[in-house]
């Protein structure tokens, strides 16, 4: 991984906890710490092409391609805009290991969180489920894999 995605990583490590305890007591992402990473993941994914001689540009492309997903989700129904903008960050962040990493990281937290829906509804609990901790679940499980696969 680059400078760029490492930096990129190390944001999102630093904002991880704040927002699955954030979005689990009020089901939502603070703009105050995901927008920021919105401007950084940008910077970093721009970095990457420039430093690559315009080779780099996975991150970007799958950065964008979260983005549109997620916000055709929203408009669906059942996200909301934190996990739009949630996706676009780990979308750029997971493009720096690969279209696998990026792919497997939002597969794994649609999974996770089909998962915990799904004991939700065989125990009869009422209420929603904070999708954030699932992306960041899904994010982190996934770049470990990825690095753990380039380290051996």
């Amino acid at each position: 991984m680059s400078w760029p995605g490492i930096v990129l990583c190390a944001y999102i490590a630093a904002v991880s906890i704040p927002l699955v305890v954030i979005d689990v007591r009020e089901h939502r992402l603070p703009n105050r710490l995901v927008v920021p990473g919105m401007g950084l993941a940008l910077l970093c994914g721009v970095l990457e092409v420039v430093l690559t001689s315009g080779r780099g540009w996975m991150p970007l492309l799958a950065g964008v391609v979260a983005f549109a997903v997620f916000a055709l989700l929203c408009r669906i129904g059942g996200l909301g805009m934190g996990d739009v903008k949630l996706a676009a960050v780990l979308g750029v962040a997971s493009g720096f290991l690969g279209g696998e990493a990026a792919l497997s990281s939002f597969a794994l937290a649609f999974v996770l969180g089909g998962i915990a829906a799904l004991g939700l509804w065989l125990f009869k609990r009422r209420g929603s489920l904070a999708f954030g901790p699932f992306l960041l679940l899904g994010f982190w499980a996934s770049t470990t894999i990825a690095l753990t696969r380039l380290g051996s």
